[in-house]
């Protein structure tokens, strides 16, 4: 189940707001309809959400916006060059994401072999 924190959403509801007050209409219309359309989860809440499920979620937006440019275009261009455009906008992206944000490795990431394990180490042989 794809979801958003409390505090997430706590902090989308605050820019909509403001987006709001400064007339900002087109964001805080986006806003609105992000904060309708996103299940909620407890911060606290476990949830496991990997690079490949963004970048497949954000592949399948960018298909379904193809295909509406093309109906509008009134034309149907090859669909593994659109595969191509689709791939790299959605590295594009989702690099542009995590450069405006700092992040390197998202926080719902599934741990690495023996990123949670309690090993004892002894340095004696």
């Amino acid at each position: 189940m794809r979801s958003i924190t409390k505090s997430a959403l706590k902090k989308i509801v605050a820019q909509r707001d403001e987006a709001k007050l400064l007339g900002f209409d087109k964001v805080a219309k986006q806003l609105s309809e992000q904060i309708a359309g996103n299940q909620v989860r407890e911060d606290s809440a476990g949830y496991v959400y990997d690079y490949n499920d963004l970048k497949t979620e954000v592949e399948n937006s960018l298909w379904d916006m193809a295909v509406r440019a093309q109906d509008y275009c009134g034309k149907i261009v090859d669909a593994r060059d659109i595969n191509d455009i689709v791939e790299r906008y959605a590295e594009e992206f989702i690099s542009a994401i995590k450069v405006s944000t700092g992040t390197v490795v998202g926080p719902y990431e599934k741990p690495v072999l023996g990123e949670n394990d309690d090993l004892e180490v002894s340095l004696d042989g």
